[in-house]
């Protein structure tokens, strides 16, 4: 093989190979460097670098053209707990613009853009493609603080949960939801406790930390109301709210009653207190008009016997007769 030892190829022209010497200290091209039409190319009217273009626009400028995906790969070979990876996208100090990247599929609400905001001293991703921040767009925010903003729209979080942990004390600001201590979560407006949920279950209100104080259960319903003496049934409407241990009923009772004996009322949805002796009173709307009372029956869901009129509890036998009660009681 034949070799030339020149200082200075100025000009060459022609086709063929160019081979170099492996001990070449250095080389200097003045001017253009295309290799292998695009494969890569050096502008230097522009200074720039083109890697798959013959016009790189830009510093740096890659293109391909392929049916599968387009790859761009750093690879740090050592295999070493030190041998990290980084890609450093840094301004040009202090007092520079913004770093960013612009992620763009070139089709209308398919471009964001995610980097540092210099002069808010924020990372942002922004719903737009930008060229430098400006408040606008922004989809999400992590501040110098650590303080993490979802903007713009809403949190739809599928198929996964918030996990809470590290206690901390109400937070200072307008609304928020935080957890003061172990398995217990808290809402707070204005800087004050609003609501908290305990470890126990159930909810106090305002600051109240108290178990016994804590409302733990609401529900509302129906049930079936029913009179010991009645031989046939035209209406039986039970309706109920429970507020903790507090029951509220609402009844609309109506039968034709077997024999000559005021029965008791029964089927309430919930075990009367052991120590509740409460009363319900009605006035009777089919037959007669009086007005019946009875005492709940202690740890039972029914009713003592009725009376009326001076104690009367007694009544005709297949008359029809009809109570609407509203009452309160206390359950076990």
């Amino acid at each position: 093989m034949s070799t030339i030892k020149v200082d200075t190829i100025a000009t060459r022209t022609g086709s063929g190979n160019i081979t170099l010497s492996n001990s070449l200290a250095s080389a200097t091209i003045v001017g253009d460097l295309t290799v292998d039409t695009s494969t890569l190319k050096v502008d230097a009217t522009n200074n720039r670098v083109g890697i798959g273009t013959t016009s790189p626009s830009s510093i740096f400028h890659t293109e391909e053209n392929t049916t599968s995906a387009s790859i761009v790969r750093h690879k740090n070979t050592s295999n070493t707990s030190s041998a990290h990876s980084r890609l450093i996208i840094q301004n040009g100090g202090t007092s520079g613009g913004d770093a960013l990247i612009n992620l763009d599929t070139q089709a209308s609400g398919s471009r964001f853009t995610l980097g540092v905001d210099r002069s808010a001293s924020k990372f942002v991703i922004a719903n737009a493609d930008k060229s430098s921040f400006d408040g606008s767009n922004e989809a999400m925010v992590i501040t110098s603080a650590g303080v993490k903003q979802i903007k713009n729209g809403n949190l739809n979080i599928q198929s996964t949960y918030i996990d809470f942990s590290g206690d901390i004390s109400t937070p200072t600001t307008a609304a928020a939801i935080f957890r003061p201590a172990d398995n217990t979560l808290s809402f707070s407006t204005a800087n004050t406790e609003r609501l908290r949920i305990l470890s126990s279950g159930g909810i106090t209100f305002n600051g109240d930390t108290a178990a016994a104080n804590a409302l733990d259960d609401y529900e509302e319903g129906t049930f079936t109301p029913t009179m010991s003496t009645a031989g046939s049934y035209g209406a039986q409407l039970g309706f109920y709210t429970k507020v903790g241990r507090i029951v509220h009923c609402q009844i609309t009772l109506q039968w034709v009653n077997s024999g000559t004996s005021t029965g008791t009322l029964g089927g309430l949805p919930f075990t009367v207190f052991g120590q509740n002796y409460a009363t319900i009173v009605s006035r009777e709307y089919y037959s007669s008009g009086e007005t019946w009372n009875a005492n709940l029956a202690i740890g039972s869901t029914s009713s003592y016997g009725f009376t009326f009129s001076n104690n009367q509890s007694t009544i005709s036998n297949g008359q029809t007769y009809g109570l609407g009660l509203t009452f309160v009681y206390r359950v076990s």
